[in-house]
């Protein structure tokens, strides 16, 4: 098990190697694997295809004509190698990601010998900055090359998952709040530099790392108060001292997390959460073996501290404050999640983060709405359970 990861994490302290790569460089790295795979001839024939007289013609800066090369279930193979590949040498990307170029080749070469159950497991950190998806494209593309797509031990689709969705809250909009929806985003999608697409449409996506540049630049706004919770863009994010004056440049900074983090320094209020592993009610959908979960978080203890849910009670506090001033929309809103069993309405925040929970799961555990996986009979059944499959 190879981690890559800027920082010694928990999982990259039980790994057979780690890869400390400058933050954002993530690409380079991917590359530069692809290269490194192509050049030793170590990709899987049986899924890639090959040259139809089985001579590599991938070498090192060379361009190759791609009649000569039969591809099976991937698809550029030869294009990707002529316009990015073939000059990205384990050298080139040891200088852009301070990895050293000798351990850039041996990951690459384990990864590709593992074939094809091996997997090229892509978080967040790679992508979550300014054109992070070339970069997941480049990562998950090794995939590809080593035949693991659809294949035991590699990447597989899962099965689909079945949740209630949360109600319609358009009816709950007031005037302010209906023209502050067609707002520019304060990430700057949607533009010429940033176009942020998805599903092809531009403005699409998120740029999460843009908004710090936002802030300073006070482009398209001012920000007056933002509220973050489990965030911490002033250390995960490339070139995080942007955020630092960012953060610093807003009058009020709220942060809703467990523990005290960069992000936190900056904080003029802290509100402490539950932990999920023994605290609080909420779910976790995963996918695995081409198998969807949907675990369960439910209280086994009462709480260390003076804490809450953060996607549940802290909005239902918020809006019950909000209501004390006159603005009851977000009260009225939340209180139209009722208990699916009793019809019962949430009188508090307790209440309503364990409502909120079993409406959200009722097609898992209500016989009468089930559509698929794991049947449960009743909530009591599904709680005891712990988990859908």
């Amino acid at each position: 098990m190879a981690v890559i990861d800027p920082r010694l994490s928990a999982t990259a302290s039980k790994a057979d190697e780690w890869l400390p790569v400058k933050p954002g460089e993530d690409g380079a790295l991917a590359v530069a694997m692809a290269h490194t795979i192509l050049t030793e001839g170590l990709w899987n024939r049986e899924f890639v295809g090959d040259f139809k007289d089985g001579e590599n013609r991938f070498i090192p800066g060379k361009r190759v004509n791609e009649e000569d090369f039969e591809e099976k279930f991937t698809h550029g193979l030869v294009r990707w190698w002529n316009l990015e590949l073939k000059d990205r040498t384990a050298e080139w990307a040891a200088k852009i990601t301070e990895l050293p170029a000798h351990q850039i080749r041996s990951v690459a070469a384990a990864f590709a010998k593992a074939s094809p159950r091996a997997i090229s497991w892509v978080g967040g950190g790679p992508v979550m900055q300014v054109r992070g998806a070339y970069t997941a494209m480049a990562a998950h593309a090794l995939n590809g090359l080593v035949g693991s797509v659809d294949n035991v031990g590699g990447t597989m689709k899962g099965n689909k998952k079945f949740m209630d969705k949360w109600l319609d809250y358009k009816p709950f909009m007031d005037e302010v709040a209906k023209k502050g929806t067609k707002h520019k985003k304060i990430d700057q999608r949607g533009t010429k530099e940033f176009s942020a697409l998805k599903g092809g449409k531009s403005g699409g996506g998120v740029v999460t790392n843009r908004c710090a540049d936002a802030i300073i630049d006070e482009d398209p706004y001012d920000v007056k108060g933002t509220i973050g919770y489990f965030n911490n863009f002033a250390f995960s994010c490339p070139q995080s001292e942007r955020w630092h004056r960012a953060l610093a440049k807003i009058p009020t900074v709220v942060h809703v997390t467990t523990h005290a983090s960069e992000f936190t320094w900056f904080a003029d209020i802290v509100l402490p959460a539950s932990h999920h592993m023994y605290e609080k009610w909420g779910l976790c959908p995963a996918m695995a073996n081409g198998f969807t979960q949907i675990t369960m978080n439910q209280p086994v203890i009462e709480p260390v501290w003076d804490v809450k849910i953060d996607e549940t009670e802290v909005p239902w506090l918020i809006g019950a404050k909000l209501a004390e001033k006159g603005f009851t929309n977000l009260q009225d809103y939340l209180k139209q999640i009722k208990d699916p069993e009793t019809g019962a309405t949430a009188a508090n925040e307790q209440e309503f983060a364990l409502y909120a929970l079993k409406h959200t799961t009722r097609v898992l555990w209500d016989p009468e709405k089930h559509k698929g996986g794991d049947s449960f009979n009743g909530w009591k059944d599904l709680k005891a359970k712990g988990v859908w499959n």
